[in-house]
């Protein structure tokens, strides 16, 4: 399971094979415990402190421990000293990125998001009689074909095409949920909560990443900047439609949303989410990446899927095949 701790003023402790988190809420002090042999990764996704007895427990059962920031962006992250990944796919990593070869894995990917956008707006579609998007997912499937083809292109042409199905995409969505386009800096409900979902998101790619021996801030298609980790930009692209974008649109459709979810600053301009807010989209987008799903045979949960797919990058970098996994909108 994964421990979110969402509790302003939180302790996180050590009892022998367990953490425990102390916090107040309502002004009565509250206490949870949890078993080290059970957790996959602990998210600090808000102010509290931590013992060090935590962190050596978090560290000797290999449970990863992220800090989240704002945006729920991962800002800093606690693993094991000993946990050196793999040096020769990172050697790999490089050559791809300076040889094109990393370019073609990119535009796999972009294409497998357009892909997984185009579905989710027919799952979208099937359930809305009067909804009609068949002309723009007509020009994504063309999109998608450029994509697959032969033809040699540029990040330039990739990002061109990839901007162009994200703008025919949201207005699509914008038929189903309160959005005119996207925007990170967005001051609307939908965009706050696409950029809550995206951060939990960054957070999950990036520790595939650092299990695969992959460098997370070495990426093909998004430019390298310091403190960018472009490859986890590159990765996350085929899994946003089908974590994130499907979960704000559940929380939408089921109108699980009410106003008590949402707050504004001291000046009333900065629009986020209350406590209950983020916990509705945290559990929202944590249900989806527990959803199982079957490919090439293989039952999977989502999460295990984006392990597998960076498996896959680094599998390729060795001179693999590479295997996209495809969903189809369910």
């Amino acid at each position: 399971m994964d421990l979110v701790i969402n509790e302003n003023g939180y302790f996180l402790g050590k009892r022998s094979n367990r953490f425990y988190v102390r916090y107040l809420k309502d002004g009565q002090k509250q206490e949870s415990e949890f078993s080290a042999d059970n957790l996959r990764s602990i998210l600090l996704a808000s102010r509290g402190s931590i013992s060090i007895g935590a962190i050596e427990l978090a560290n000797q059962h290999y449970i990863d421990m992220v800090v989240l920031g704002r945006q729920q962006k991962p800002i800093a992250r606690i693993y094991p000293c000993n946990l050196s990944g793999a040096h020769l796919v990172r050697r790999l990593q490089l050559e791809a990125h300076l040889n094109g070869e990393g370019l073609k894995i990119a535009r796999k990917l972009e294409a497998s998001k357009i892909r997984h956008q185009a579905n989710l707006l027919k799952s979208i579609s099937k359930t809305r009689k009067n909804i009609d998007f068949s002309n723009e997912l007509i020009e994504m499937e063309s999109t998608i074909e450029k994509l697959d083809g032969r033809v040699v292109l540029g990040s330039n042409e990739i990002m061109g095409f990839e901007g162009r199905c994200a703008a025919l995409y949201f207005s699509c969505l914008s038929k189903v949920i309160p959005i005119n386009t996207r925007n990170p800096d967005g001051q609307d409900e939908a965009n706050i909560l696409l950029n809550y979902a995206y951060g939990v998101l960054y957070h999950e790619v990036e520790r595939a990443c650092w299990l695969v021996g992959l460098d997370p801030y070495l990426g093909f298609l998004h430019a390298d900047r310091p403190g960018k980790p472009s490859l986890v930009l590159d990765l996350i692209e085929p899994f946003r439609p089908i974590i994130a974008d499907r979960a704000v649109v559940t929380l939408f459709a089921h109108k699980k949303l009410d106003e008590k979810d949402f707050e504004r600053g001291p000046e009333s301009q900065v629009l986020s989410l209350t406590s209950s807010g983020r916990k509705k989209i945290l559990e929202q987008v944590l249900e989806r990446l527990s959803t199982e799903y079957t490919f090439n045979g293989q039952k999977r949960t989502w999460s295990s899927w984006i392990l597998e797919s960076s498996h896959n990058v680094a599998r390729v970098l060795r001179g693999n095949k590479f295997e996209l996994i495809q969903w189809n909108g369910g």
